[in-house]
């Protein structure tokens, strides 16, 4: 067995331990960690795919490998941290409701069968993302285009939109421990406000995943600018919302607004050319 052949196999395995590792920071809370892990696993999940074409060892078993380490990494994973982040936001309501310095545990809250109910629409990230990659695996026309919203496209949303919003929810935790927070001076409602908008928010874009909608691919057909407009101007607009974001002093909130972008310059593209020339 040929070492070079294990490379990208190995750089997949990569993917699973960081989306692994994803899954453990999320059961501990630590939002911010879990969140890193899954770019980690999307720069993995990118460098397996360019190093078997690099290296013209491209094979099936490499194929089944991605997408079992992907249905982890970019279903299981952003699912559970999702799950975990909205019950942290009613955990914090309660912080609020009780003018208490302490996290209220999950079984002992006093909350609305809603409150209590609704995290759990986060599993549907997994199940959608499982459909997306069987469906993806059998397909033989998504080469220089997608069918849906890419896995990693769906799971980076998740995580940037957590990584944007979880700095604010520490803010006010430290608030409540330090001057005693009450619902006085912070209206309960908004937590629940932030954990909806959140909660459908990553599951439309999850639904995404199931829609076919074409959209383009990373996988350039050449170097030159013909037959890969939509790709340069993605990247080059992308790169001005990095510096934007920057500049604001938080590069997170890019991650969302790029995903985005790309669903609407697919969008685009499709209403003005043809199918053959994505």
């Amino acid at each position: 067995m040929s070492i070079i052949k294990q490379i990208p196999n190995f750089i997949t395995c990569l993917n699973l331990v960081a989306g692994c590792f994803s899954l453990i920071y999320a059961a501990n809370a630590d939002f911010v960690w879990s969140s890193y892990c899954i770019f980690i696993a999307v720069l993995f999940d990118f460098l397996d795919g360019f190093t078997a074409r690099l290296l013209n060892v491209q094979s099936d078993i490499g194929k089944q490998l991605d997408s079992l380490a992907d249905m982890v990494t970019f279903g299981v994973a952003p699912g559970l941290l999702l799950y975990h982040f909205l019950t942290a936001i009613t955990s914090i309501k309660s912080m609020v409701l009780d003018n208490s310095s302490t996290l209220t545990p999950l079984l002992d809250r006093q909350s609305s069968v809603v409150e209590d109910v609704f995290p759990f629409i986060a599993f549907l990230i997994p199940v959608f993302a499982a459909i997306r990659l069987a469906k993806f695996n059998i397909d033989e026309e998504q080469q220089f285009e997608f069918k849906g919203l890419a896995s990693p496209g769906c799971a980076l949303f998740i995580a940037g939109s957590i990584l944007f919003i979880a700095p604010m929810l520490d803010a006010i935790k430290i608030s409540i421990g330090e001057v005693g927070v009450d619902q006085k001076s912070i209206a309960p409602y908004l937590f629940e406000l932030i954990s909806y908008c959140i909660g459908f928010g990553c599951l439309t874009m999850a639904s995404l995943m199931l829609v076919p909608v074409r959209m383009f691919s990373f996988k350039f057909k050449s170097s030159g600018w013909k037959n890969n407009e939509i790709r340069f101007t993605f990247l080059a607009l992308s790169t001005l919302v990095i510096i934007w974001s920057f500049l604001m002093g938080n590069i997170f909130v890019s991650v969302p607004i790029i995903i985005l972008l790309y669903i609407l310059l697919s969008v685009a593209k499709n209403l003005f050319t043809k199918k053959n020339e994505i």
